[in-house]
């Protein structure tokens, strides 16, 4: 799992994107998830051309469980409460 997780990662830093849906796909209006099999990782893109991988589950079935993209989502709000804390920290700093 960790070499096929890996190459999908390196894949997106070096292209910018993975033309293979059955690799990486939207599955929210914000949410994406790196597909190897048969794991998938969900993440989301911010400014600045970074991605950050939220969580990750093993699939059970055809379509992802919606209590893990609610999980998902919940940890995609949080982690941009963090950004943004960290920004206005910056940014008192620097001003």
């Amino acid at each position: 799992m960790e070499a096929k997780a890996l190459a999908l990662f390196k894949r997106m830093a070096e292209v910018g994107k993975i033309f293979d849906k059955t690799k990486f796909n939207k599955e929210t209006e914000k949410l994406y998830a790196f597909k190897p099999q048969p794991h998938r990782f969900f993440c989301f893109f911010v400014k600045g051309k970074r991605i950050y991988i939220v969580s990750a589950y093993q699939k059970q079935g055809d379509k992802a469980p919606p209590q893990e993209i609610k999980r998902a989502e919940n940890l995609r709000i949080e982690c941009m409460e963090r950004i943004a804390r960290k920004e206005e920290r910056h940014e008192k700093k620097q001003g």
